[in-house]
């Protein structure tokens, strides 16, 4: 109310609107919406253009279709969080599901991710590749949390494909699945890491996704992994065209995005409001989200290491 009066409406009197629409996070009983409305008459016209938070949890209840597509709205809900910890994908126990949601808190959704959901949606895999640090696994896990509150099971591959094809094999045709395969093809250097016969059974597994209205397909790898795996696997790069690659790419990292990133990844660090006033002040931000090294996992690391290292704070 006093952020109303002081800030708000002077800006208001000057724009003088033939209606205006007041929405705030904070819940609002009747005599609140009474305040706020004396204090926007007559801009405000009735208390139905006030919403608290009832109102706006309501709309976005009664809209379904907008709160898929906008996954903050959702993400880091006590109910999704469950879902996610239960389905046992993170390895977070259950004392650290506010963790995750200060995790989640800090993602940025970018036109990578939408690409990827995108071919999950038309062709029902997707392999996501990018160089190291650039946030496959992020996406991949926040496009499998998507799937856990659409109602699919996840089924994580720890050691080869078969995992997978035994639990499909032994699914009824209702069954929801989405399959995750995080580093299809190892973590650091390319050393045939696919057992015998594995990669056929990795396109066969893609094709019964294809056709599948019921089960989805999510891999990750390193990209020059990827590219070396194509010449040293005949299936792999015979069928190269037909695969469903989704990049994630430096590009779709611009300005906005880095810099909601930065800002995300500073509002839950312990770096303190001298340092943060700072950064505004002499703009240094403006060189972090415009540097030719910019990766999510340099910013995430910089950001956690900060109380375990004198230096940077003295930097």
């Amino acid at each position: 109310l006093s952020d109303i009066k002081k800030k708000e409406r002077p800006k208001v009197d000057r724009l003088r609107p033939a209606r205006y629409i007041l929405s705030t996070s904070c819940l609002l009983n009747p005599d609140n919406k009474k305040k706020l409305m004396d204090a926007m008459s007559p801009f405000c016209i009735a208390s139905g253009d006030i919403f608290g938070a009832s109102e706006l949890n309501m709309l976005i209840r009664e809209n379904p279709d907008i709160e898929r597509r906008h996954f903050k709205l959702w993400l880091g809900s006590t109910a999704v969080l469950h879902q996610v910890l239960h389905a046992g994908i993170f390895n977070y126990s259950a004392h650290e599901v506010e963790r995750l949601r200060t995790e989640i808190s800090k993602y940025v959704v970018h036109d990578g991710f939408y690409r990827a959901l995108e071919l999950l949606d038309q062709a029902h895999h997707c392999i996501i590749v990018g160089i190291p640090g650039i946030g496959k696994t992020t996406a991949a896990r926040l496009l499998l949390a998507h799937h856990l509150r659409e109602g699919f099971e996840v089924v994580s591959v720890s050691g080869d494909i078969e995992e997978a094809w035994k639990i499909v094999n032994h699914s009824d045709s209702d069954s929801k699945l989405v399959v995750y395969y995080d580093d299809f093809l190892g973590q650091m250097t390319f050393d045939q890491k696919l057992g015998k016969n594995e990669d056929r059974r990795l396109l066969d597994l893609m094709e019964y996704c294809r056709v599948s209205k019921n089960t989805r397909f999510v891999l990750t790898t390193r990209d020059y992994l990827f590219d070396q795996a194509l010449r040293a696997y005949e299936p792999l790069g015979r069928t190269e065209g037909k695969l469903k690659l989704s990049s994630v790419k430096l590009s779709d990292y611009g300005l906005i995005v880095r810099a909601r990133l930065l800002a995300n990844h500073l509002q839950f660090s312990d770096v303190g409001v001298t340092v943060l006033q700072e950064l505004v002040n002499s703009r240094a931000y403006e060189k972090i989200i415009t540097h030719q090294n910019f990766l999510p996992r340099v910013i995430e690391q910089i950001c956690e290491q900060w109380i375990a290292n004198p230096a940077l704070q003295n930097n």
